[in-house]
Parts: C-alpha cells; sequence; structure tokens
C-alpha cells in the first residue's frame, strides 16, 4: 500500500484458496467492505471479478487457485489492485508455499495501522484526512471526524478481532 508509514499485515492462507478468496481474505484483514472492482496482478497477467468494464483480465479469479498463481511469479511479488477510483496498490510477496496442513491455517499472524477508510481518496485523499483529523482548527475537521464515526485511530490494529473475523468467514474450509 502507497501510504507512509506503512499499513502492512502478514498472513498465513492454504495454498488451496482462489484468487477470489484471496480478495475476500484481504478485505477482511484491511476492513474494508468489498464495495469495489479489484484485480490481481501476477506478471503482468491480470485477473479479477468479471466485468464488463474491465476488459483486461486473463486469468479468471474465481478458479486460479493460489497455488497455481505462485508458479506463475517470476518474482515473489504479486500485486492486488482495489478501487480503481481510489486506486488503492498493494504489495504481496509470497514468502512460501507449502501444502495445506490443519484447519487452523487461515490467519493474520501480524501487522501495523489501521488501513486507511473506505472511499477515503486513495493515498493522497487519505494523506489529507490524516492531516485534517490531527487539527481541531482545521475547517474540515468535524465534518471529517463525523465521517470516519466520530474518531479514527491510524497506529490502531486489533490482530484478535481480525483473526476473530477470519474465523467466523470460514474461507478455505
Amino acid at each position: 500500500m502507497q501510504v507512509r508509514p506503512a499499513v502492512w499485515r502478514i498472513l498465513r492462507v492454504p495454498d488451496t484458496i482462489t484468487l477470489s478468496q484471496l480478495h475476500r481474505i484481504l478485505q477482511i484483514v484491511m476492513g474494508w467492505e468489498d464495495s469495489h472492482l479489484h484485480r490481481f496482478v501476477i506478471d503482468y497477467r491480470r485477473t479479477g471479478t468479471k466485468h464488463g468494464q474491465v476488459e483486461c483480465q486473463v486469468l479468471d479469479d474465481e478458479t486460479v487457485q493460489l497455488r497455481n498463481t505462485v508458479a506463475l511469479l517470476k518474482s515473489r511479488f504479486l500485486y492486488y489492485e482495489y478501487d480503481f477510483g481510489d486506486n488503492w496498490v498493494h504489495e504481496l510477496r509470497v514468502e512460501k508455499a507449502v501444502p495445506q496442513t490443519g484447519a487452523q491455517l487461515l490467519c493474520c499472524k501480524g501487522g501495523e495501522r489501521c488501513c486507511p477508510p473506505e472511499d477515503c481518496g486513495g493515498p493522497i485523499g487519505y494523506q489529507e484526512l490524516l492531516k485534517v483529523l490531527q487539527d481541531p482548527r482545521h475547517p474540515d475537521y468535524e465534518e471529517m471526524l463525523e465521517w470516519v464515526g466520530g474518531s479514527f485511530d491510524p497506529e490502531m490494529f486489533d490482530l484478535e478481532s481480525v483473526n476473530k473475523r477470519l474465523r467466523r468467514s470460514r474461507i478455505g474450509d
């Protein structure tokens, strides 16, 4: 993600999940609402939800498993793009691919900072939001504070809460 300080997560996921399932996992761990289009970019091959506005897709994320994606990677990175208007681009680094073992494989192992709010205007809009929320005298302070629900702590990350949501999702079972 292109914000500073960086927002990051470390995930352990079954290698049998599809890219569509990985998208749902990323939405959970980032705290977003899945209200926008997405795609993955794997060495210049694009994938994502089948949608008439996105014509450059080569791979169907409903059927491609993560284990097959890893085999396509020339590097250790794939990219997850979310909300083409805000243009969030996440760099996903694959540490290693191992066969699925155990029922509790899916989990978030760590992370830092709260994900930017949905529809905040991308990296530039998020930086502006943080600037406004740090200055109670800013003319937009009250409006932005109300927009984020009354409070927003950009340093907050609740690992236990994220893992509870992942368990309830039953993705990868």
